[in-house]
């Protein structure tokens, strides 16, 4: 087996294991659509043995590339992501999503959400 290939391939699985981590609640329907297709694509041809090299590394790009439209049609901007919170009271509650650690600037997101 050409040793290259190993490499795109681990390259590829570091791709999407990044990928993951995405929110889809913070971008437009369109992109995460087209995301969706470029992540399924490459987690597919992540699992091909018989994928080639040159493949490989062009599903890296694509998923990368559909990263960065998924980034730039960001339907609300999120003053809070990246920083630290405070409260003075908090009840942190995982289950229900209560808590500081899951505050963000924008709540109205849950209620754009459930309205569509």
């Amino acid at each position: 087996m050409d040793e290259n290939i190993n490499v795109s391939r681990q390259a590829l699985k570091d791709v999407i294991a990044k990928q993951e981590k995405i929110n889809y609640v913070e971008y437009a329907y369109e992109n995460v659509a087209a995301y969706e297709r470029a992540y399924q694509d490459a987690v597919e041809l992540a699992e091909d043995r018989d994928a080639k090299n040159d493949a490989l590394d062009k599903a890296a790009e694509d998923l990368q590339k559909a990263e960065s439209i998924l980034e730039e049609g960001s339907r609300f901007t999120n003053l809070a992501k990246g920083k630290a919170v405070s409260a003075s009271s908090t009840h942190e509650d995982a289950y229900w999503g209560w808590g500081k650690d899951f505050v963000a600037d924008g709540g109205p997101k849950e209620s754009e959400r459930q309205r569509q």
